[in-house]
């Protein structure tokens, strides 16, 4: 099967990508900054009566470090929905290196 890590997991546009990717079958793993909010994810998944059985979760947060290289291990591709943006903040221009660069792989393509 192919494993897929999707970035920013309870965001709007991951939400409808996990949804699409687990209906298609695929294995998808997705970025969350507390596991407590997996709950959240898998909440609206099944009530839209998406089966998560081939979903997991990993912590990771786009203004740390910590978690991003053990989320991309064994993937074979990275969507990067992921964004620091939300709230007040949408248009503070530091915000945007910050979702450019956290997840790695992802200089290679956004550079």
């Amino acid at each position: 099967m192919t494993n897929v890590l999707v970035t920013g997991g309870t965001g709007f546009l991951a939400g409808w990508t996990i949804r699409k990717l687990l209906e298609k079958n695929y294995v998808v793993q997705t970025t969350v900054r507390s596991l407590e909010k997996s709950e959240k994810v898998i909440t609206m998944l099944n009530n839209e009566g998406v089966d998560t059985t081939n979903l997991s979760f990993k912590v990771a947060d786009l203004t740390k470090p910590d978690g991003w290289s053990n989320a991309m291990e064994n993937m074979d591709y990275v969507i990067h929905t992921a964004s620091p943006l939300g709230g007040d903040n949408h248009e503070n221009p530091e915000l945007i290196p910050i979702a450019k660069k956290r997840c790695g792989k992802c200089v290679e393509c956004c550079y």
